[in-house]
């Protein structure tokens, strides 16, 4: 039996790992930042980089909302974490969120 997710489940499970792989993807390949640098800027580890960039098995959800990412609201989101601006960051998370899922969630930042 499949039970429902609920919105923090949805977002923390499906959402966030995808959007961490794709910021890492661009900031490792596209601002041509090395592993140790990717991960001080996400605030992640390098192995947790490193994961992301070598994770071969990506599952159909996540290359779905993936490739649903707009790049332009996904630029802002590096540019915000990389700016060390959390509440812009978060921000961005929240719109980039409601785009893919299409609902305003009770984490929604403003």
């Amino acid at each position: 039996m499949n039970r429902i997710m609920t919105d923090y489940e949805r977002v923390a499970y499906k959402f966030m790992p995808a959007l961490r792989q794709y910021t890492v993807y661009i900031l490792v390949n596209e601002m041509h930042m090395n592993q140790k640098e990717a991960a001080m800027a996400m605030g992640v580890t390098q192995a947790a980089v490193s994961k992301y960039l070598n994770n071969k098995k990506i599952s159909k959800e996540t290359r779905s909302i993936m490739l649903n990412f707009e790049r332009s609201n996904v630029y802002d989101y590096v540019k915000n974490i990389l700016s060390k601006s959390d509440i812009n960051a978060q921000k961005s998370v929240c719109h980039l969120c409601q785009l893919y899922h299409k609902f305003d969630c009770n984490m929604m930042v403003r």
